[in-house]
């Protein structure tokens, strides 16, 4: 069987540049688009803003799998890109590899630098809970698409994303617009103003298939950083990933052996440990001074993750 699909580009000396200037772009900008159609967002984001090379992000879930299968019909897919995030489901990147093998569609699998920064993260700053999501969504996520995007095609890519506007009473109020950009990454979302039936329906239309993980956990699993993990989502994930269950209890011995103090306290993964705001402001304080340049995932949360990590609709407690 061939193989369409590639991993992340490495060793570009010229984005060491370009992270300098990311640091220097300021906060996320929303910009509308004439109706709510998916046609009139593309159409505003080419015609308006220029950019014409459409990225779009696959997690094997219903909203980027109808997503990758319409643009493609339209002529407008350039590639899907899947996060590899190191701490997901097999069985989801797999999924993925063989839905754009049989689609015959171009797929790169990225993953975050270094490889295995969900585990140095942990230990030292122990398992995120839902307070903590955006700081482990910027290292997993965020950076490794904002890399590749400003590595493969500067100047004309867009990212997009199956994010809804209707998916959560979280993201309303607070994410108005289907167009996005920080002034060097630009992201669209098409489907901004779908609701999720309408979304099963084409998948059910075109005959497509999303993660057979979502039968089981209610989302596609491609991250399992547990920042939203449910009572007994382990045990659920045991059944679709023991070696992912294997590394994520030693990381629990890790971080309570080897974590720093401040680490140890949450050293369970999935359990959404309190902490005071004095703390949480402090935690956040330590992580954006180490990480300047991801002051933006304050921004960005949504967009990034969508329902298929957890904040969209809070692991299927709401789903529009």
């Amino acid at each position: 069987m061939s193989k369409k699909y590639q991993l992340t580009l490495e060793g570009h000396k010229e984005f060491i540049k370009r992270n300098m200037k990311i640091i220097k772009s300021g906060s996320m900008k929303f910009y509308p688009s004439p109706n709510e159609t998916p046609e009139s967002i593309i159409d505003e984001v080419e015609n308006v803003h220029g950019r014409n090379k459409f990225y779009a992000l696959t997690s094997g879930g219903k909203d980027s799998v109808s997503l990758c299968h319409w643009l493609a019909e339209k002529g407008k897919l350039e590639a899907a890109v899947h996060i590899q995030t190191n701490v997901g489901i097999k069985k989801t990147t797999d999924f993925v590899k063989d839905l754009c093998h049989d689609q015959g569609w171009r797929l790169h699998v990225i993953e975050p630098q270094p490889k295995f920064i969900y585990a140095s993260h942990v230990l030292q700053y122990g398992f995120p809970g839902p307070a903590f999501h955006r700081l482990i969504m910027g290292r997993l996520k965020f950076k490794t698409m904002r890399d590749f995007a400003l590595t493969i095609d500067r100047k004309k890519h867009c990212l997009v994303s199956g994010v809804r506007k209707f998916e959560s009473i979280r993201r309303m109020g607070n994410y108005p617009e289907p167009i996005q950009s920080d002034g060097s990454l630009w992201f669209c979302c098409p489907f901004f103003y779908k609701k999720s039936e309408e979304l099963y329906r084409y998948i059910h239309e075109n005959g497509l298939k999303i993660t057979p993980v979502h039968d089981i956990l209610g989302f596609s699993g491609e991250c399992m950083c547990g920042s939203y993990a449910g009572h007994g989502e382990k045990a659920r994930l045991k059944e679709l990933d023991p070696k992912l269950v294997e590394y994520i209890n030693w990381l629990e011995e890790g971080v309570k052996k080897f974590g720093i103090p401040e680490a140890k306290k949450y050293s369970t993964w999935g359990g959404s440990a309190s902490i005071s705001e004095m703390n949480q402001q402090k935690q956040l304080d330590a992580f954006f001074k180490e990480n300047p340049d991801l002051k933006i995932v304050n921004d960005i949360e949504s967009v990034v993750c969508g329902s298929e990590c957890g904040p969209g609709t809070m692991r299927g407690n709401l789903d529009f």
